[in-house]
């Protein structure tokens, strides 16, 4: 028995391949995996300037919470130069992600709670500067004082 197709006049033609929804479907599931596996290339072509980044965006967070923290016995004139000194030393620098690691993680966990105490400055001060050690030799000369102070002084 075969079955006869009536192509005449008004009855639908059969279909042929697929349908224009699935196609569309197809086409943008193809551009996404295209955009995923580029966006995957990029990011570890550029992972150290991702995190030299993150590190510098995360320094310059902390001197804002240094600020608002209002720890006496440090000076965020000092803290601030240190950060920036760092901030210019690092993007200077041709170093590896491996190599940051430590300061990144170290910062990480001191700044995430958004209040920041004297243990948890100086042990950013202590890993910066032992990444770059003469980054406070750049800091010029200039009079110390404690920030909390500032007030009394007026």
């Amino acid at each position: 028995m075969t079955e006869e197709v009536n192509v005449g006049m008004g009855a639908p033609a059969p279909k042929k391949g697929m349908s224009k929804g699935c196609l569309v479907a197809l086409i943008v599931a193809g551009v996404l995996i295209v955009l995923v596996v580029a966006s995957f290339f990029v990011c570890m072509s550029k992972k150290d300037d991702i995190m030299k980044f993150g590190v510098a965006t995360l320094l310059t967070s902390s001197k804002q919470i240094v600020v608002e923290s209002n720890v006496e016995g440090i000076d965020t004139v000092y803290y601030n130069a240190v950060i920036d000194n760092f901030n210019k030393r690092l993007y200077a620098d041709t170093i590896g992600i491996e190599s940051m690691a430590e300061v990144f993680s170290n910062i990480q966990v001191t700044v995430q709670d958004k209040k920041m105490d004297i243990k948890e400055i100086e042990s950013i001060l202590e890993a910066l500067i032992a990444k770059y050690p003469d980054i406070v030799s750049d800091i010029p000369n200039m009079k110390v004082f404690d920030s909390t102070q500032v007030d009394s002084m007026y």
